[in-house]
């Protein structure tokens, strides 16, 4: 049975019988370590988790409070004796003190966000607390999330706001004390501060983004409600590293840019789910409808030792909407606006007990434009989303869940041959369901069941497909089957390793233009990786070896570091081997491919720098290499896929965080140089330069983000020789809190109409405006 509480002191309780009494009475010992002189009575068991040093931030937080009562507050040397007496003065210092440490309100959710309509006070007294846990032990795909709370301050909230002026008149509190408190308690409204995020993609355990050895980047429910993004790639190019290239208006064909790697060099999972077309190789992102996710973690670099295959760029795992343990929410969500623009949302989630669901259902459709400057139609778009969740959890060492997410519509497009308005029905789906254990103190496990699917149906029969296959239209399918075994296991004090087993069936079915292939593979991986913790040092090893049933054995390796110089200072480094395995369609010679193409492959490093400089600053600064071989290209003019060429990537990205009271500002920018070294000429579509900018401010009742996005000039095409020109676009949100659930929303999409490319004859979006309405009970 696993520690259900936790107990946090200081360093004078750090003693074997009062450590082994704790562990006897099932709880966690979160005592400071007293390492003058002997060993200290708290081994690995406690302080490895990410738990341990929490409680150890939050005590120090409240031992804060009775220094400043000493200091600020005068009582250090008080003149009164007597118990009584000292209690008189001490209780309004506590209350002056309070506010000055309402910085951060209440309490914490796992991902940062505080729980809505609970006073910090009340729900110290009602909720245990909760064990901090790797991902396979109690992450449960985010499901958690809603459940798991962390205290960050005990304080007397109310006490402070209600009683404060009466008690200092009373006793006859010097004013400025009167003041500071009064000051403090205001700015404490809207003060915000850089957190820490806990990720779990980086490494497969849960861990603080700032202490991850790898550049990470995460994007939450609330920047999501924020943004004004209508698909999931509009929300990943606000990151650094990240560009897009899009064929025209909503719902068009859209590729995504990491690192300088392409689309099928990113890895996308949907709630631990690789989501990927095999017959292209590549992510549908402009399918993914924001309104159900909760949050987006991005991890830059390579990760096929942890995730197999196309992780060459990096990782991008989507954590869908999940239900919380609480009584049963509606919310909801409505927008309309120019170009035929309507998105709806509406969904429900709550829990009682072991159970727990929720479902949310999405609507968009648009007119959109036309999606060439020579096409006077316009191309619309019209898309809808399930998703639903149901979880049972019938011990702290046991959590069930299935899971059902499903992204269905249908998009208008030009023909690439007759450039004439056609449409296709287009279905991604995710089922899932999950297993998590825990075994005694040391031992977890997930196991992860799925079925992925990715289809696309013609609602026209061309030319060519009628010649050789009469009446049928063309299709691409794709059905993935999936088995996931994590296991985790804290092997010492210093040492956790995660491991596991993967196997996957993959089918490939299309007919297009005329060509048809049906393609059917395996595959088996076993990985192992070895997270060592000593002091301020982080160290990552990690090795994957699999077999395909198409290209053979595959092994890759991953090394990484980070030593915490100081309070405000991280260093990491790290370097890895990737690969991405031939798509269906490479393989294929009736599409120009070849089936004896190998997988291609990378090796890269990294190098970076997370500062503080300061209460609510810090700068990060990432340096990066990669190199690619035997990278697969396909040429547009001869319908020929090639395998004969090699990639260097070299880049910088430099990033600075600033929150202030209600203000806060995010700068990005991002140095690249993509060369194709075979042709001596940089990689389509990818920028030199590219800078994010986003400025927000929120005061309690209203709320308003700036958004800049520019990139320089790059290559459409090494096979076209077109230069698609510089660009500056300027994005505007705003929303006007109506009562306590109710919002009313503003967004512009390119303010000032800038007319600009991301794919050759393709003009982007011109100026978009939508009002909105949105409901989230608090």
């Amino acid at each position: 049975m696993i520690a259900c509480w936790k107990l946090s002191a200081d360093k004078n309780h750090d003693t074997k019988d009062c450590v082994d009494a704790l562990r006897c009475a099932n709880v966690a010992s979160h005592v400071a370590q007293n390492t003058s002189h002997r060993s200290s009575a708290i081994d690995g068991r406690t302080s490895r988790h990410s738990g341990y040093a929490m409680s150890q931030r939050f005590r120090k937080r409240i031992e804060e409070c009775f220094g400043w009562a000493g200091v600020i507050g005068g009582m250090r040397k008080s003149r009164l004796a007597g118990r009584e007496k000292l209690n008189f003065p001490f209780g309004p210092t506590l209350s002056a003190c309070n506010p000055v440490r309402l910085r951060n309100p209440g309490w914490r959710h796992v991902d940062g966000r505080a729980p809505r309509g609970w006073c910090a006070g009340k729900q110290a007294n009602r909720t245990r607390l909760t064990n901090f846990r790797p991902e396979g032990r109690n992450h449960r795909a985010s499901s958690a999330a809603g459940r798991q709370i962390r205290p960050l301050q005990l304080g007397l909230f109310w006490h402070a706001i209600v009683c404060r002026r009466a008690i200092c008149e009373k006793i006859g509190m010097n004013k400025a004390l009167i003041a500071l408190a009064s000051a403090s308690l205001t700015a404490s409204a809207t003060a915000q501060t850089l957190l820490d995020t806990t990720v779990v993609t980086a490494s497969r355990l849960e861990e603080p983004a700032d202490a991850s050895v790898r550049a990470v980047s995460v994007i939450t429910r609330e920047q999501i409600e924020r943004s004004g993004a209508r698909d999931v790639s509009e929300l990943l190019r606000r990151l650094p590293g990240v560009q897009i290239g899009r064929n025209g208006g909503p719902g068009q064909s859209t590729s995504l840019f990491l690192r300088g790697t392409a689309s099928d060099h990113i890895l996308v999972l949907i709630d631990g789910v690789p989501a990927q077309s095999a017959t292209t190789g590549a992510m549908a992102f402009q399918h993914i409808d924001p309104e159900t996710i909760e949050r987006i973690e991005l991890v830059r670099g390579p990760a096929s030792t942890l995730y197999g295959s196309s992780a060459i760029g990096g990782v991008i795992q989507i954590f869908t909407r999940k239900a919380a343990n609480r009584a049963p929410r509606l919310h909801g969500a409505w927008q309309a606006g120019n170009q035929g623009t309507f998105n709806a949302s509406a969904g429900v989630s709550g829990g009682k007990g072991p159970f727990s669901a929720g479902l949310t259902i999405s609507h968009q459709q648009s007119n959109g434009y036309p999606p060439k400057s020579s096409f006077q139609l316009s191309c619309g778009y019209r898309h809808d989303t399930f998703d639903a969740h149901l979880g049972y959890a019938p011990s702290p060492d046991l959590a069930l869940e299935f899971s059902h997410w499903q992204s269905q519509g249908n998009v208008e497009y030009l023909g690439q041959f007759t450039n004439a308005r056609q449409d296709q029905d287009v279905l991604n789906a995710i089922t899932r369901f999950t297993v998590d254990t825990v075994h005694g103190d040391d031992w977890s496990s997930r196991l992860l069941l799925s079925r992925a699917v990715d289809n696309s149906d013609e609602n026209q029969i061309s030319f060519l497909t009628n010649l050789f296959h009469p009446g049928q239209h063309d299709f691409a399918h794709t059905e993935r089957l999936g088995l996931d075994w994590q296991h985790t296991w804290l092997a010492s004090e210093a040492h956790t390793l995660v491991g596991g087993v993967t196997l996957s069936r993959e089918q490939a079915r299309l007919l297009s233009y005329g060509a048809a292939y049906e393609r059917t593979s395996r595959e088996k991986a076993v990985y192992l990786q070895d997270d060592y913790h000593a002091g301020d040092l982080d160290l990552q090893a990690g090795v994957r070896g699999l077999h395909h049933s198409v290209y053979g054995r595959q092994f890759t390796w991953n090394l990484g570091a980070g030593y915490q110089l100081g309070p405000q200072t991280h260093v990491h480094a790290n370097a890895g081997t990737a690969f991405r395995s031939p798509s269906a369609n490479d393989l294929d010679p009736g599409l120009g491919g070849n089936p004896d193409f190998k997988p291609e492959k990378s090796r890269s490093f990294e190098v970076g720098l997370r500062q503080g400089l300061g209460e609510g600053q810090r700068v990060e600064l990432n340096l990066f290499h990669t190199r690619i071989h035997d990278l697969i290209e396909f040429n547009p003019t001869t319908f020929i896929t090639q395998q004969v060429e090699r990639a260097r990537i070299r880049g910088v990205e430099l990033g600075y965080r600033l929150t202030s009271g209600p203000l806060s500002l995010t700068l990005d920018y991002t140095w690249q140089n993509a060369e194709n070294l075979d042709q001596k000429s940089s990689l389509a579509r990818r920028a030199e330069n590219k800078l994010n900018t986003s400025l927000g401010y929120d005061n309690g009742n209203w709320w308003t983000r700036a958004d800049l996005t520019a990139e320089t000039d790059r290559r459409d095409s090494r096979f076209n020789g077109r230069v698609l020109a510089a660009y500056t676009t300027f994005d505007l949100s705003a929303g006007y809190r109506l009562d306590r659930d109710w919002q009313a929303e503003l967004n512009v999409t390119n303010l000032f109409d800038e007319q600009y490319e991301l794919a050759g004859d393709y003009p982007a979006q011109g100026r978009l405006v939508l009002l909105g309405l949105r409901y989230s009970p608090k």
